[in-house]
């Protein structure tokens, strides 16, 4: 059965052809810079590349970037791309956001085939957990935009950022998210360094340091609450780590990255928006480094949460800033196509 040479770093190709008697082990730099400087996609058209290693890579690897099953456009001009994965099967598909700013672009990219967290306000928690990406499926989701973007050059422009906020947990498939996130890094036609993506997580706490370690990337924290008898229902798995726990691992990121971490606070009416909820984080956040993103909750049909109103948005903002914190409210974007934060969900395995 052939591989995806995009599950592979250019040390692990190189090691296969030496340990296989097959070829050098520069070559695999050659088939590298081919792939992520020039986005060639065809062991074909790697001229510098032996004949012979060429067929042997067409008799054993291909480069497997998703088909696109369906595109919306969004009146904003978000595109989401529902994408399939290496099996191929319509209930293994993924989505994935392009979300074009007048300052950045940003590419939102999934870890898994549904999530097994299910916060409660999430629709990709009603979907039920089917998979880990591979680090190829994980690359190729930034091949097909990189190449889609191109036919659409008048309308979008180059990605400039990735997020992992698409669907699933990226740290409970850390080994697949990370080799992609140092492959990503490298490659030329990306031109994506790692302080241009950041990954966001629901809190789990054992790989938070390790990310820091391994890629200095930017932390984005699902926090969404800083009460644990809230959190412990909107996002389950504080019951396993709850909020002083994570907050302790937000503190040791800082100082391995050095990178404000960004929480993350879905605004949901009458559960977590009181004055009394922003005065409690900003004594429960105060030893981190931080910057604060209040997000309007972003409706999906069978949810039974509701936003908070602007004008209470605002004022939680206000009270943040007021205490000296640097406190956004997100834009809702994709809301009419469902790319919006908290929307996403391919269509199967419904919980």
């Amino acid at each position: 059965m052939k591989q995806n040479i995009l599950n592979y770093s250019k040390q692990e190709v190189a090691n296969h052809f030496v340990e296989n008697n097959i070829e050098k082990g520069f070559r695999a730099a050659q088939i590298f810079s081919w792939l992520y400087d020039r986005g060639i996609t065809s062991f074909d058209m790697m001229h510098n590349v032996p004949i012979i290693l060429r067929k042997y890579l067409i008799e054993n690897f291909d480069i497997t970037i998703p088909i696109c099953r369906k595109e919306s456009i969004s009146t904003d001009g978000t595109i989401k791309w529902q994408l399939s994965t290496e099996e191929n099967d319509p209930k293994l598909d993924i989505e994935t956001v392009y979300i074009p700013e007048m300052e950045r672009n940003t590419l939102c990219i999934s870890s898994q085939v549904g999530c097994p967290i299910r916060c409660t306000f999430c629709h990709t928690g009603t979907q039920k957990f089917a998979k880990n990406l591979t680090a190829g499926e994980i690359i190729g989701q930034l091949l097909f935009a990189y190449k889609r973007l191109q036919v659409l050059r008048t309308e979008a422009g180059n990605i400039s950022n990735v997020v992992f906020m698409g669907m699933g947990e990226p740290l409970l498939n850390y080994n697949n998210v990370v080799k992609a996130i140092k492959t990503i890094t490298t490659a030329k036609i990306f031109n994506i360094t790692s302080k241009k993506i950041t990954v966001s997580t629901s809190g789990v706490v054992p790989q938070i340091k390790a990310l820091g370690n391994d890629t200095k990337v930017k932390l984005a924290i699902s926090l969404h609450a800083v009460k644990d008898e809230i959190r412990n229902h909107l996002v389950p798995l504080n019951k396993k780590y709850p909020i002083p726990v994570l907050l302790e691992a937000c503190e040791e990121y800082h100082q391995i990255t050095k990178e404000k971490i960004t929480f993350e606070y879905v605004m949901l009416k009458d559960i977590n928006d009181s004055d009394d909820d922003a005065y409690t984080m900003i004594k429960a956040v105060q030893n981190v480094n931080c910057k604060i993103n209040l997000i309007p909750f972003n409706r999906w049909e069978g949810s039974r949460y509701c936003s908070s109103t602007n004008e209470q948005i605002l004022r939680f903002q206000q009270i943040l800033k007021n205490a000296g914190y640097a406190t956004t409210v997100r834009k809702n974007r994709g809301q009419d196509i469902m790319a919006a934060c908290g929307q996403l969900k391919s269509n199967c395995n419904t919980i």
